[in-house]
């Protein structure tokens, strides 16, 4: 298992790319390895050493999923642990200001698992892409499988950002004091806190657009910024916002749009043929859409992804 682990290790080092040099991401599971690119830390009296590992993590789905479409995009944080610890030690350097991650999620895990005011996730965001190297390695293996060998390379290489299974990490109590400090004000923050969905969400009285409809219609603003800007985005959405207009078990949905036209069956999910009708009703967003091939998915956790395949 020794010698496993180091040729994993080597593996991630020669493997390492800037997160702005990278131009593909593995769809298989695995384990993932932070770098700091640029020799910045955002840990005072830490200098790092050329190649050293600053975060290890894992993916039972794929890198896709965790790297890009979480840890590397605005509005993840209360999803990604390394979006917490790094926004941490960089809240007063960026002016970052700490949120609860939803205004309905009834356990302290809001405040726990804290984001941060859009401008903030958004310097966050430009922040790691700039200074941070990233590495994989695919490993098709059981949940358990992949758990445990993340745990074992934490131990090994003791990263300054991991937190679970790194006792002997030197930076574990100043790391864990800042994230409190964020928790702090989260909580201070909560009660003027309001996540899109609620300030947006209006019940609809058109009846032959559906119930969907006039949801959709207020998002549009922040839909069309992320199709204008030609990249992979991810909207965060509210669970009650969807309850409030519905009485679905899920919502989640996937809206394959190819130059316009629907490309995969949404018969089933009234959801997603309002957010299709609601999109068609600007017309210039509609000659956007003409024009490419984007993948609109609501997962489980309410996110919106928008994948634009170029």
């Amino acid at each position: 298992m020794e010698s496993n682990l180091g040729q994993i290790i080597n593996q991630f080092k020669e493997n390492c790319k800037k997160f702005e040099e990278i131009d593909s991401f593995s769809d298989k599971p695995g384990i993932y390895a932070f770098f700091f690119s640029s020799g910045i830390s955002p840990l005072e009296k830490h200098t790092p050493e050329d190649g050293e590992i600053m975060y290890i993590g894992k993916t039972e789905d794929s890198q896709i999923s965790r790297d890009l479409n979480t840890h590397f995009t605005s509005n993840k944080t209360g999803s990604s642990t390394v979006r917490r610890s790094l926004g941490a030690l960089l809240r007063e350097s960026l002016s970052l200001i700490p949120t609860p991650r939803s205004n309905t999620e009834e356990s302290n895990r809001r405040f726990t698992n804290y984001k941060f005011e859009e401008e903030g996730e958004v310097k966050l965001t430009k922040w790691m892409k700039k200074n941070l190297g990233l590495s994989f390695y695919e490993y098709d293996k059981s949940p358990k499988e992949i758990e445990t060998l993340e745990k074992s390379l934490i131990q090994k290489l003791k990263p300054i950002l991991n937190i679970k299974d790194n006792l002997e990490n030197p930076y574990l109590e100043v790391l864990k004091n800042k994230r409190k400090q964020c928790v702090q004000l989260a909580v201070k923050n909560s009660e003027n806190t309001l996540d899109v969905s609620k300030k947006n969400i209006v019940k609809s009285s058109n009846s032959k657009s559906g119930k969907y409809f006039d949801y959709w219609k207020n998002l549009l603003p922040e839909i069309k910024n992320a199709i204008n800007a030609n990249k992979n985005n991810v909207i965060n959405l509210d669970k009650s916002s969807f309850e409030q207009l519905g009485d679905r078990k899920k919502y989640s949905f996937k809206l394959h749009l190819k130059e316009g036209v629907v490309a995969n069956n949404i018969g089933g999910s009234a959801v997603a043929r309002d957010l299709f009708k609601a999109l068609n009703s600007n017309l210039e967003l509609k000659k956007e859409l003409n024009k490419k091939n984007i993948v609109f998915r609501l997962d489980s956790t309410y996110n919106l992804s928008i994948n634009i395949n170029n």
